[in-house]
């Protein structure tokens, strides 16, 4: 039951499932606009590579963000307002593609899923998992309260000051949250 999560060369998973998310998106435009078939097969090999680093995540937001978009994604592609309407059997090619790894992969990293849970239940870890995030938003919430044009520095919310940190139950740890941990480390002015 034990697995680490891929972080590849990011400080966080949820950073490389944000990463994966474009870049999946970006290899799905990469296959519908290839002529060859090498190209084609290419480009498929590579997204299930990246599918399945995104899947050894463990990121919630990310396998989320990924389904999300990839259903806008296929939406437009298969509207006939979109310039890549007329090449469908790539769209379905690819769909039935990122079905067929999303079951093996759901299926090979079931009993991980379980434990971590998020994705197919709510378990206890999860739930404490959820009160620490948000206990760390909170934090976040401080730091941008008190210093909303510059931020607490760039890589300095770990070193927010003490008297703020001993009145909020929470570690020393980064927000999960891309935006309220760029907003509370260089305010205003670097969030824009």
């Amino acid at each position: 039951t034990v697995l680490l999560r891929a972080y590849g060369t990011f400080p966080h998973p949820n950073f490389l499932a944000g990463f994966l998310v474009f870049t999946l998106l970006l290899s799905k435009a990469c296959f519908m606009t290839s002529k060859k078939g090498r190209q084609k097969s290419a480009a498929l090999f590579f997204i299930a590579l990246q599918f399945l680093a995104l899947c050894l995540s463990f990121s919630r937001a990310g396998i989320f963000a990924f389904f999300i978009s990839s259903l806008i994604w296929f939406i437009l592609t298969l509207s006939k307002r979109w310039s890549v309407h007329k090449n469908k059997r790539s769209a379905y090619i690819l769909a039935s593609s990122i079905l067929t790894l999303s079951l093996a992969c759901l299926l090979s990293l079931f009993p991980y899923l379980k434990v971590r849970g998020g994705l197919v239940n709510y378990n206890s870890f999860v739930r404490a998992s959820d009160d620490h995030r948000v206990s760390c938003q909170r934090t976040a919430l401080e730091a941008i309260s008190s210093r909303p044009i510059t931020g607490v520095g760039f890589n300095c919310f770990t070193f927010f000051p003490e008297k703020i940190l001993k009145t909020l139950p929470q570690t020393r740890d980064l927000p999960h949250n891309i935006y309220l941990i760029i907003f509370a480390e260089m305010g205003v002015l670097g969030f824009a």
